[in-house]
């Protein structure tokens, strides 16, 4: 075995998905690069959600997951979905673990380009749940006929995100303040 091969693995594993009190306190540019570089998928879409929780709150807050109500909520009144996704090779960007069951109002979507500039979105939950591009996460629609709780997947291109979201979502323009100002106007 490599012996600067298994060090830089070590070296990485030991990094991997630590995001400190400090990184929260970084622009949200600044952030969503720490993220990519320190973060695996599930924890960049993790640390994300954590983003917003701690630098809208007290407006903002964190929802237990057995609420099926989505990641974050205004005053139990409005109920948001977090995601976050980073253009991939292809020129796509991926919503994973969309589930349709859970009762929330918004997906508050971040898609990040290959120059690492970000736009988001606050696109009404049935702009997605009921795109008619929506796959399973797992399995095919025929091993999944008979499950009612079956997490979802959707890949956009850059061209959809620009003309169909853009158009539905409800913040006035596509940058972090944009999604402030929303929160804030709750």
């Amino acid at each position: 075995m490599d012996t600067e091969l298994l060090s830089e693995a070590k070296r990485i594993r030991e990094n991997r998905n630590i995001i400190t009190d400090i990184d929260y306190d970084l622009s949200f540019e600044d952030f969503i690069l720490k993220i990519y570089i320190n973060c695996d998928s599930s924890k960049y879409g993790e640390s994300f959600q954590s983003y917003i929780r701690k630098n809208l709150y007290p407006k903002i807050r964190g929802l237990s997951k057995c609420f099926e109500r989505g990641d974050l909520h205004v005053n139990y009144k409005k109920y948001f979905e977090v995601k976050i996704s980073y253009l991939n090779k292809n020129g796509k960007y991926s919503v994973t673990h969309i589930r349709n069951w859970e009762k929330f109002d918004y997906f508050i979507l971040c898609f990040v380009d290959k120059n690492f500039n970000s736009s988001i979105y606050c696109i009404p939950k049935n702009v997605i749940s009921e795109n008619e591009k929506l796959n399973s996460m797992n399995g095919s629609k025929y091993i999944n006929i008979e499950n009612t709780f079956v997490a979802k997947r959707l890949s956009l291109k850059v061209n959809y995100v620009n003309s169909v979201l853009n158009k539905k979502s409800v913040l006035k323009g596509t940058s972090y303040n944009d999604l402030q100002n929303f929160i804030s106007s709750i």
